[in-house]
C-alpha cells in the first residue's frame, strides 16, 4: 500500500475521529487477550501495569491517553489543502507522545537526567505501515519540537507477569523494541529497574 505523502501534525489540528484512530491502534479492543497484545501499540503494557490476566478488559480514552502529553505528533498519509480530512483518502499512520520526566517516580531515572527533561512514552506505529521509517519520522519530528535532551522508555516490567502468556508476550516485545530503537539510531543508555532508557541524538 503507497503511503505517500506521510504528513505529521499536532493532535490538536486533526479531526477527532483522526485521534480515536490513533487511540485505537495503541489499545485495540482495550482486552488483554493474546491477540490484541500482540496486534496493538500498548495494550501489553496497561495490562501489565494493572496486574491483569488474559480475560481482563480495561477502560481507556484519547483523553486520558493524550492529556498527560506535553505534545503529541499524528502522521497521516493525506491532507488537502492544509485542511485535514479524514476520509477515504486520509489514514492513520501513527503517533509518538511527549511528556515531561517529572511525571514519572524519580526513581525511574537515573540521577543525571533532569528532572523536566521531555520523554517519549507513547510511540505508536499503525501494524499496515510498519518497516517504512514512520517511526523515525516521528522521532525526528518530536526531536525538532524540543530543545534540550529527549529520552525514550521501554517497560520491562511485563516479562516477569505470574501469567505466563503476557510475560511472553512482553519478553518478546521488549526485544522487538529495543532492536528496532538501536537500529533506528537511539542510544541505549542505562537500565533501572523495570525500565530501559534510550535517548534520542
Amino acid at each position: 500500500m503507497n503511503v505517500e505523502p506521510v504528513h505529521v501534525s499536532i493532535l490538536e489540528t486533526v479531526t477527532s475521529t483522526m485521534q480515536e484512530y490513533a487511540h485505537d491502534a495503541m489499545f485495540g479492543n482495550r482486552t488483554c487477550s493474546i491477540d490484541n497484545m500482540n496486534t496493538s501499540c500498548f495494550a501489553a503494557e496497561r495490562c501489565t501495569t494493572m496486574g491483569a490476566n488474559t480475560s481482563h478488559r480495561f477502560n481507556s480514552s484519547p483523553q486520558s491517553i493524550f492529556s498527560g502529553a506535553v505534545f503529541t505528533l499524528v502522521a497521516h498519509s493525506m491532507r488537502k489543502d492544509d485542511i485535514i480530512t479524514c476520509g477515504d483518502d486520509e489514514q492513520f499512520v501513527g503517533c509518538i507522545c511527549v511528556g515531561l520526566s517529572s511525571i514519572y517516580p524519580r526513581f525511574t531515572f537515573p540521577s543525571y537526567v533532569p528532572y523536566n527533561a521531555h520523554v517519549i512514552y507513547n510511540l505508536c506505529v499503525s501494524n499496515t505501515f510498519q518497516g517504512r521509517g514512520v517511526g523515525r519520522l516521528l522521532v525526528n519530528a518530536a526531536r525538532a519540537h524540543v530543545s534540550g535532551p529527549l529520552y525514550l522508555l521501554v517497560l520491562r516490567s511485563g516479562t516477569n507477569s505470574p501469567d505466563r502468556n503476557i510475560a511472553n508476550v512482553m519478553t518478546e516485545r521488549v526485544k522487538r523494541l529495543t532492536a528496532t530503537y538501536s537500529h533506528m539510531g537511539l542510544k541505549r543508555i542505562d537500565q533501572l529497574g523495570n525500565h530501559i532508557l534510550f535517548q534520542v541524538t
